[in-house]
């Protein structure tokens, strides 16, 4: 299975999973080596932890690890979608020449 088809799989997955509004208080790492307190709920959770991940400096739309769990779940925009697909298919090009 090639990674689209691998990222197709995942989105579909993930349609399936409920949306709810719960919201959580937890105390979490932030950039400076210290801890706060937040109340958030999922959304907020996989924007901070996909922060951390990536280093504090980039947005998680610009993940470009497919293969992680929250890829899927990380906030795509349609410009992205669009960018991601244009890349596979100049991967896909390069492979074939």
């Amino acid at each position: 299975m090639n990674t689209a088809e691998h990222m197709r799989k995942i989105q579909l997955m993930a349609q399936d999973i409920p949306r709810t509004s719960t919201t959580v208080s937890h105390t979490i790492r932030t950039r400076d080596g210290g801890t706060k307190e937040l109340k958030y709920g999922r959304a907020k959770a996989i924007k901070l932890f996909c922060t951390e991940c990536l280093g504090w400096g980039d947005h998680p739309k610009d993940c470009t690890s497919p293969l992680c769990p929250l890829f899927p779940f990380r906030g795509l925009t349609l410009l992205s979608q669009h960018s991601t697909a244009d890349e596979n298919d100049t991967d896909e090009q390069e492979t074939e020449e």
